[in-house]
Formats: structure tokens, C-alpha cells, sequence
């Protein structure tokens, strides 16, 4: 009988080693998602900067799609790439404005920019976000 081992010598056990690398998965998961919305919120922010240039320039907003400005379907592309797709925008002629949401990753939570620089996350989605003058509301 001495060569049966006492169970708590036998080392790591299955359950244990499948319950550790659940937790790592689901901790990975949520630092990746958190690492996409800052991706998310970084392009938008971009984006808006990107606008105010067009403005400087031409004394009007673009929309992402308008072929004269390449930057901006580039950050919309990105942007599309990252919230699957959930990028908004509009502009406003008279007075001129702009305004940009995406749905983030991690909460589906949304991140609005707009011409008066208006830089905010909400729980609303971003259509409910946005005002026919093409601004943000909270």
C-alpha cells in the first residue's frame, strides 16, 4: 500500500488546469476588447481633427464616403473594421457641422465626436445620439 499516492500529491488535475486557462481566456478577451475601443476612440478622435482641417481649408464638412478626401474613408474603413460596422456620420450645410459615432466593443456602448468638439461615450445608441443640426447629444 505504500505505493499509492496521497491524491493531494499528484499535482495539478485536469479540472484545475481547464478552469485556469478559462479565466486566462476570459481575461484576454476583456483586455482585447478594452484595447478596441481605445483603437475605436482614437480613430474618432482622429477622424474629427481630420474634419476640422477639411473645414479650415474649404469652409465645409465632408462625409466619410466623399471621394475628394481619402483620409477620411480610410479612418472610416478602420473604424467600420473595428466596431463591425457600426460607424455613423453626417454633416449639416447651413450652419456648417459635422458629428462621427461608432458602437464600441467591450459594452456596446457608443463614441460620438462632433464640430463643436464634443468627445463622449453613452449607452445610447447613435442614431437616439445625434441631432438633425449633425451634433452629438448625450
Amino acid at each position: 500500500m505504500e505505493n499509492k499516492q496521497n491524491k493531494y500529491e499528484m499535482g495539478f488535475s485536469l479540472i484545475y488546469l481547464i478552469l485556469i486557462v478559462v479565466i486566462i481566456i476570459i481575461i484576454a478577451k476583456f483586455v482585447l476588447a478594452k484595447s478596441k475601443d481605445d483603437f475605436i476612440k482614437a480613430q474618432m478622435n482622429q477622424y474629427a481633427k481630420q474634419e476640422l482641417v477639411i473645414y479650415s481649408d474649404t469652409g465645409s464638412y465632408a462625409k466619410s464616403g466623399d471621394k475628394r478626401y481619402p483620409s477620411l474613408i480610410q479612418f472610416a474603413d478602420k473604424i467600420n473594421s473595428a466596431d463591425n460596422f457600426g460607424f455613423v456620420d453626417g454633416i449639416n450645410v447651413a450652419p456648417p457641422a459635422f458629428f462621427a459615432c461608432a458602437v464600441l466593443s467591450s459594452n456596446s456602448n457608443t463614441y460620438c465626436v462632433d464640430s463643436t468638439g464634443y468627445k463622449k461615450e453613452s449607452s445610447k445608441q447613435c442614431l437616439l445620439r445625434t441631432t438633425a443640426n449633425a451634433h452629438c447629444t448625450d
